[in-house]
């Protein structure tokens, strides 16, 4: 049901790639204008993916891009167009301006201060926990504030700054205890729509294959998606004779040429295919029967939502946040300690075997994330926060 009263919005993302932030952009801009909302989203570095440009458009979102593409190889935003962000904000006049990604949280906030526009953070990356809690408790009251001063400050100094995840949120509250009145958690969400009757026998006779098909989407980067813990799993299966498998790994990232190095070096070229970047690796999911999430550190990862979505098995590593707030252990999921290849392989082993536990786990996954991260419960929890600072002075929300 759309509000009475229409409200102006301008999101801002760094550019238009086919990762989960962008993804998640294009889900809640859908639903926030189906709630009356006028969404203007502007993308800094003038590039991205001409569907997602499309797809924005079609929903009523018009998309701007600060000038002509630029940068392609920078990942984050260029300070240069910060005068150009400002123009806009001015002339499109919006109730409330939002950064959808941590890269150009301080970027938007800054322009925000200037057009004097109420200003939404979101953090999608992940925050550890205090290292040692009771020499924070300690310290003085005036030096904890100042510490979450530098910290607002680093983010752009956002009237409200949200954590897709809950954890990360915790952990705020422990470092800086104020943090409670401007920092609110809100979980990504997916579509899920019904799976079918029958459906694991239907994806089997359909594959009509002899091996387990395995799939890795993300960003190609060896070290924080644990990709070298990955190929180390595989190595040990193989010699371990593991039931057949394949693994396909879906994305592009500055790793990947490292990452086919690794591969060929192990002899596993064989059991190992690169698919690229794919605009809808929801399609790959749906033709695969596990995947895999090795990652070292997490925010609350949008494949592993899809994926669970799809009705398949997610085994996924226990970062301090992310996939351990989906996942119950061996219940609707499988986790592992993080940067634990052997722990991984036998996993991997595990569900490679045991087909009626591996199909138990997603049907699990899947009643979890129809129930917890649906796409309209996250878009209804944004509105909230978003009606909340309208008319808010800009700097501080009521």
């Amino acid at each position: 049901m759309k509000s009475q009263q229409s409200h102006r919005l301008v999101l801002v993302l760094p550019y238009l790639k086919a990762r989960g932030t962008e993804k998640q952009a294009l889900m809640l801009s859908q639903g926030l204008v189906s709630l009356g909302w006028e969404v203007s989203l502007v993308v800094v570095m003038g590039y991205g993916e001409s569907w997602l440009y499309e797809a924005l458009e079609q929903t009523g979102v018009k998309v701007f891009n600060l000038g002509p593409p630029w940068h392609r190889e920078r990942k984050g935003v260029s300070w240069l167009r910060l005068p150009h962000l400002v123009r806009y904000l001015m002339l499109l006049k919006p109730d409330v301006v939002m950064s959808r990604a941590l890269l150009a949280n301080r970027f938007v906030g800054f322009a925000s201060m200037i057009a004097c526009v109420p200003f939404l953070a979101t953090y999608s990356g992940g925050i550890s926990p205090p290292e040692d809690v009771n020499s924070r408790s300690r310290l003085s009251s005036w030096n904890s504030r100042l510490q979450e001063v530098i910290w607002r400050v680093l983010q752009g100094w956002p009237a409200k700054l949200v954590t897709v995840s809950g954890k990360s949120a915790e952990h705020l509250y422990r470092r800086f205890p104020h943090s409670l009145k401007w920092v609110i958690p809100i979980p990504n969400g997916v579509a899920c729509s019904p799976l079918p009757e029958n459906y694991h026998q239907e994806q089997k006779s359909a594959r009509a294959q002899n091996y387990v098909r395995i799939v890795f989407v993300g960003s190609i980067e060896l070290v924080r998606k644990g990709l070298d813990v990955l190929i180390d799993a595989v190595e040990i299966l193989v010699q371990e004779s593991a039931p057949l498998f394949r693994l396909t790994i879906v994305g592009d990232g500055p790793d990947l040429s490292l990452l086919k190095d690794l591969v060929i070096s192990k002899g596993l070229n064989l059991l190992v295919e690169f698919w690229g970047e794919s605009e809808n690796p929801l399609d790959v999911m749906r033709q695969s029967d596990l995947l895999v999430l090795p990652s070292r550190r997490e925010g609350l990862p949008n494949v592993m939502l899809e994926a669970m979505s799809c009705g398949v098995c997610v085994i996924a590593s226990s970062c301090p946040v992310g996939p351990s707030e989906v996942i119950s252990h061996r219940e609707s999921g499988w986790l592992v300690r993080v940067g634990d290849s052997v722990a991984l392989a036998k996993g991997m082993r595990t569900l490679i075997s045991d087909s009626v536990l591996r199909e138990q786990l997603a049907q699990a996954g899947f009643s979890y994330v129809s129930r917890q991260c649906s796409a309209e419960v996250m878009t209804q929890r944004y509105d909230s926060v978003l009606s909340s600072l309208k008319g808010s002075a800009g700097l501080v929300a009521k």
